[in-house]
């Protein structure tokens, strides 16, 4: 008889592969796989017992693979055959039998309405590409039970891949533990060689611009914040329009427009910023007319939101004031990482198939660190030290005031991509320099790009021209700031005069809560500037090991991890003062043995003889490329190519810390 609670594990197959463990309702861990391998946006490994992220659910729930129940897989994009889906979840004994597949869109519907505490609500999941038409057909046809197809420009002579062509927007009905399709959009991703390539899609849409401008097709979020720069130079309907029938056609002559633009950013910065605009006003007006559209098809003053395109905030706050809804949830995870939550939900309404409504209120899916480990960081991390102090919290609030920037990691860590206080940079948001000092030597992105103001909830009104929903606890909802407000808090003020505001009440993170009450009772401010604890190309930290490497690598100059204040060595002046110097005239520092990758070790000389490091993971792949001698910055160069500089440097501090002195390798 299948258990009342049981434990189900969830995974993301897609560029933001996670793994979710539930225990009947209850999350116990989520996590996406780039926090572990430090390598942004990655997939999960075939093979699922191979997951980082799934050893950490695991290691967090204290169980084994033999308690869980059920594996349930989504995944995005081709049609799977036997052989692949056993590669990919590397099916043994072990699994036989736990294991069943489901679709994108699916699974973003289900994570949505399992943590919107509505007993019944309408689904809109919006998102570049799910699952492929042909998979649709040949594995989960009801998912094409009511689908239309999209219009969308295609190119003459260019040959469109089918697993290109899928779902794009899906609208549901949830009530209870069931999940009823109501309609499905088939359109397309992004097609042609051109500088801006046609599209199918509001996910492509936007990814299409990202591309051009940023040379990313993942960096639609930049295109977000660079758009309130531009004016209206195209109309929406340039891009897309969604008909009161609901049809939705793409159009590409705007496509066209940009056909020798041949430079991204920050050249053709004005037609650019213009472009932007375009983009951004175009998925407005789609958005609201998808949502009107909800409205009427799904029969519940409930809203919930999700998919990638749910992380458009400024859109966000167009739906919510729109009005069709009394009530709306967007899942803070709404990207692919969320997956992982749906699946882990719909393996568990299977067994279990019934409803227990319990809103989601904090995204900390993540596990916890002990006192021991995060002092065991500090004395393994070189030009660190804990600072002795009364009380941290109260040192940090000073150190705010004295235009400090802050490292805080608390808790659990979020699932999704933004930062909600317990993965977080904070700094004081009354210094109009403190966005180019943080953009410039900590966060190293490009100037325009704007930084989010948490704020005590109940102040919320006095500060911004809030909507009747004032709560805005995942920071996916943009507000005006008043206008008396604006010059108090430069530093968190986008161009347009808003912010996208993260409201903090009084039930969750209390220790950011005191940090806030703290700065607003010595400066009469109730906003802290907030951004995700990261730099540029790195996934946000996870481990107390990360943060303090992100500290050493960037311009944070305290960092308080739970209730250990941290700094940086007075003797410490830059990173490369961690990188080993090499000796260039003679005299072998340290040598590789071994007759494999699998056995590769490096040899320090120890007095007359040698003493073996043991390198595990890609270190040894990088410094088996090396032949000759290097300086430090050589190093970098030839090692930090295809990881991160923080990873690069920790394997080179490794040596150092064997006594390394000087480096050749050879």
């Amino acid at each position: 008889m299948p258990s009342s609670r049981p434990w189900i594990a969830g995974f993301s197959f897609s560029h933001n592969g996670a793994v979710c463990l539930v225990h009947g309702h209850e999350i116990v861990a989520a996590i996406q796989e780039e926090r572990l391998n430090r390598r942004k946006r990655s997939f999960l490994p075939y093979g699922i017992l191979n997951s980082l992220a799934f050893d950490y659910c695991l290691r967090t729930a204290g169980i084994d693979v033999a308690d869980i129940e059920l594996f349930v897989v989504a995944h995005n994009g081709k049609v799977l055959s036997a052989e692949k889906r056993a590669r990919m979840v590397g099916l043994t004994s072990e699994l036989s039998g736990r294991v069943i597949f489901m679709p994108h869109y699916l699974a973003h519907a289900h994570a949505a309405f399992a943590t919107s505490g509505f007993e019944e609500s309408t689904v809109l999941v919006i998102d570049g590409l799910g699952e492929s038409q042909a998979a649709l057909k040949s594995e989960f046809p009801s998912e094409l039970s009511s689908a239309r197809h999209a219009i969308f420009p295609q190119t003459a002579g260019v040959r469109i891949d089918p697993n290109d062509i899928g779902e794009i927007v899906g609208i549901y009905r949830a009530e209870g533990a069931k999940m009823t399709l109501i309609e499905k959009h088939i359109g397309g991703w992004l097609f042609g060689n051109g500088p801006l390539r046609t599209f199918g899609s509001f996910g492509a849409m936007f990814s299409s611009v990202a591309k051009l401008v940023f040379g990313d097709d993942l960096e639609a979020g930049k295109v977000m914040g660079l758009a309130p720069y531009g004016r209206a130079e195209y109309a929406p309907t340039d891009f897309v329009d969604v008909g009161a029938d609901g049809q939705i056609t793409f159009r590409g002559e705007i496509c066209k427009r940009f056909h020798d633009c041949r430079e991204s950013w920050p050249a053709n910065k004005v037609a650019f910023e213009n472009l932007a605009y375009g983009v951004q006003a175009a998925l407005e007006l789609g958005l609201a007319r998808l949502v009107a559209r909800c409205r009427v098809l799904g029969g519940t003053a409930n809203l919930c939101y999700t998919g990638g395109v749910a992380l458009n905030s400024v859109a966000n706050e167009k739906v919510i004031s729109q009005g069709c809804f009394n009530r709306h949830f967007i899942f803070p995870a709404a990207e692919d990482s969320g997956l992982a939550v749906g699946a882990a939900y719909h393996g568990l309404w299977k067994i279990v198939p019934k409803l227990r409504s319990r809103p989601l209120t904090r995204d900390a899916m993540g596990r916890s660190y002990e006192r021991s480990e995060i002092l065991r960081a500090i004395a393994e991390t070189p030009c660190v030290q804990a600072v002795d102090c009364q009380d941290p919290l109260d040192t940090a609030a000073e150190s705010l005031i004295d235009q400090k920037v802050l490292g805080w990691f608390q808790g659990r860590s979020e699932l999704g991509p933004r930062a909600l206080g317990q993965r977080s940079i904070l700094a004081d948001p009354r210094n109009a320099e403190m966005k180019g000092r943080l953009n410039n030597r900590v966060k190293h992105r490009e100037s325009f790009r704007p930084f989010a103001p948490v704020i005590l909830r109940e102040e919320v009104p006095n500060w911004f021209e809030a909507a009747a929903e004032p709560d805005s606890p995942f920071m996916l909802r943009v507000f005006k700031f008043r206008e008396s407000a604006q010059a108090r808090v430069p530093a968190v003020v986008h161009v347009d005069g808003t912010g996208r505001v993260q409201s903090l009440d009084h039930e969750t993170n209390p220790p950011l809560r005191r940090l806030l009450k703290l700065f607003f009772e010595r400066t009469g401010i109730p906003i802290l500037l907030n951004t995700s604890f990261n730099m540029a190309g790195e996934p946000i930290v996870e481990t107390p090991s990360d943060a303090l490497w992100c500290m050493l690598f960037s311009g944070i100059d305290l960092l308080v991890i739970e209730d250990v204040l941290v700094r940086k060595d007075p003797s410490f002046h830059h990173v490369l003062d961690l990188v080993p110097a090499p000796r260039v005239n003679g005299g072998t520092v340290f040598r590789l043995s071994g007759d494999g990758h699998a056995s590769l070790a490096v040899e320090i000389p120890v007095g007359s003889g040698w003493q073996t490091v043991k390198l595990t993971g890609d270190p040894v792949e990088a410094f088996a490329s090396c032949d000759h001698a290097r300086t430090g910055w050589q190093l970098l160069d030839i090692l930090g190519s295809g990881w991160s500089r923080i990873r690069l440097v920790r394997a080179l501090a490794r040596l150092r810390g064997a006594k390394m002195i000087e480096l050749k390798v050879r």
